[in-house]
C-alpha cells in the first residue's frame, strides 16, 4: 500500500495460502453486499480477457474487508 508498481513490473501480492502452512479457508457469503459485487465487478472488467475466475478475500477480520470497500 506503500507503493505504486512501475508499468509491467510484477509484484507478488502474496503467496499462495494452503491448509499445510495454516491458512483458513472460510465461505463467508453472507458478507455479500451489493457494494462488495459492483467492487469484484469492476476490478474483473478491468482485466482484458478475464470472463470466469475466483477472487479470494484475505484480511485480519471481516470488518477490514467491509471498510475496504
Amino acid at each position: 500500500m506503500d507503493s505504486v508498481p512501475k508499468l509491467g513490473e510484477k509484484v507478488v501480492l502474496e503467496p499462495i495460502g494452503n491448509h499445510c502452512r495454516g491458512t483458513v479457508f472460510l465461505d463467508a457469503a453472507n458478507c455479500i453486499s451489493d457494494e462488495l459485487i459492483k467492487a469484484i465487478h469492476n476490478i474483473a472488467a478491468s482485466i482484458p480477457g478475464f470472463y470466469l475466475g475466483r477472487f479470494d478475500v484475505k484480511a485480519t477480520s471481516l470488518e477490514v474487508v467491509g471498510n475496504a470497500i
